[in-house]
C-alpha cells in the first residue's frame, strides 16, 4: 500500500498548484506539472529536473479559463490541449 506523505512544493520552488497528472520522463528523470486557473485564462508550466531543481516556469495563455484534465508529453514537446469547455463559476452558481 502506497501512502502519501503530504504536500510537497519542491522546497517552496514549486509556485503553483498542481493537476493530477504530473508526468515523469523515465529517460530523464524530469519531472513535468501543471494546473489551470479558473480565473484566469492561462496554465501555468514547471519543468524540474532529476534532482528536484526547477529548469523552467511560465504561464502559457489560453483562449479563456479551462479546467484541463491531462496533458501530453512527447520526447521534445509537451501538448496542452486548449479545449473550448469553457468554465463559467457565475453560471455554474446562479440562482434559479
Amino acid at each position: 500500500m502506497v501512502k502519501s506523505i503530504g504536500h510537497d512544493d519542491f522546497d517552496g520552488q514549486l509556485k503553483h498548484q498542481c493537476s493530477a497528472h504530473p508526468k515523469v520522463d523515465w529517460k530523464t528523470g524530469e519531472f513535468l506539472v501543471f494546473s489551470y486557473d479558473f480565473a484566469l485564462p492561462v496554465v501555468h508550466y514547471s519543468l524540474f529536473d532529476k534532482h528536484r531543481k526547477l529548469t523552467k516556469s511560465f504561464d502559457i495563455p489560453i483562449t479563456a479559463p479551462r479546467m484541463i484534465h491531462d496533458f501530453i508529453m512527447t520526447e521534445h514537446f509537451i501538448v496542452i490541449p486548449d479545449l473550448p469547455v469553457d468554465c463559467d463559476i457565475k453560471g455554474a452558481i446562479k440562482d434559479k
